[in-house]
């Protein structure tokens, strides 16, 4: 600021800091956030004075990731915290904006055999040190446990004394590790509302897997657990699955009375005769042929479907269905 320059309402003018308390102010990366708490030890080293240190303690750790992390840069979050030095600051050597080096004590390790950080590879799941052998170099699977910016702690694998490499040795090829055996799903449970998520197989959802049925474009078709819409083979049901397909069937008439008029007397029959057919079948307890049935079913129900849909390309237009405007 100078004498006779214009200043607006609320601007920052001047800064008149206390200094006789001072703290520092870092971003902790989302990776090790979780460990860093209120209450731990930290020691600060200001760039200004080499060679000494100062104590610290965090008194402050953002919930939320700070809004200008990832912007112009990657993608990973960084969180502000705030470390409160012990010690006062009377002759105000320690100055606002001075650049410092903050060390977090989280967690002290012992017996603990660390490696370099840069010395442990990844191959997918598995993680790995190239050691140096009799034979050569030879990538060894270790376990891993704790780590910090420089190390990390090595569980299983080596042995005190052993040699590593920093890096993959010239020419080695990077080896292959047989993967651990990833654990199963989770059974997904039924959602609420009317999607084809929340039918069980055999009452109108689509079979796990079958690609058919979920990955053709196209949107599952109504008609309950005897429907086209569905992909389980009536041989395949147990007898609750065959009686919801039955009562299925009533639900399928329904429609096809609502279309009639869309599609045609003749059609409309054609589809009445193989449902009655259908269900006689299922009544006689004969699987094969019912089967058959509605196999024929599925391939009708996309014609009577196609038909009853407003707009489904009967004026010319690809299916819009919207009425001209006038000029």
């Amino acid at each position: 600021m100078r004498e006779g320059v214009q200043v607006r309402e609320r601007q920052e003018l001047i800064i008149l800091p206390d200094t006789t308390k001072m703290r520092c102010v870092i971003k902790v990366q989302e990776a090790q956030v979780d460990k860093v708490m209120r209450g731990q030890a930290a020691v600060v080293s200001v760039e200004a004075f080499q060679g000494e240190n100062f104590t610290g303690r965090v008194t402050n750790v953002a919930p939320v990731a700070d809004s200008n992390s990832g912007w112009m840069t990657s993608d990973r979050k960084v969180y502000t915290t705030v470390v409160e030095l012990d010690s006062d600051n009377p002759d105000g050597r320690l100055r606002s904006r001075m650049a410092a080096n903050v060390t977090i004590m989280v967690d002290t390790i012992k017996d603990a055999l660390p490696v370099p950080l840069q010395s442990v590879q990844r191959d997918r799941l598995v993680n790995y040190v190239w050691q140096r052998t009799a034979d050569g170099p030879k990538a060894v699977q270790v376990e891993v446990g704790r780590q910090n910016s420089e190390r990390v702690e090595v569980l299983k694998g080596l042995e005190p004394g052993a040699v590593i490499y920093l890096t993959p040795p010239a020419g080695a090829a990077q080896p292959k590790f047989e993967q651990p055996v990833a654990p199963p799903p989770a059974e997904l449970k039924p959602t609420s509302g009317n999607t084809p998520a929340a039918l069980p197989q055999g009452a109108g959802g689509p079979a796990a897997g079958d690609a058919s049925a979920a990955g053709d474009g196209r949107r599952q078709r109504p008609g309950g657990a005897g429907g086209p819409g569905t992909r389980k083979k009536f041989v395949d049901m147990t007898p609750e699955e065959l009686e919801q397909a039955k009562s299925g069937l009533d639900r399928m008439q329904g429609m096809v009375d609502g279309a009639r008029e869309r599609v045609g007397e003749e059609a409309a029959k054609e589809f009445e005769g193989t449902l009655g057919a259908l269900r006689k079948a299922l009544d006689a307890n004969d699987l094969t042929t019912a089967q058959t049935h509605q196999d024929k079913l599925r391939a009708s129900m996309r014609t009577l479907m196609g038909g009853a849909r407003p707009g489904g390309g009967d004026n010319g237009s690809g299916g819009g269905g919207r009425p001209d405007r006038g000029n």
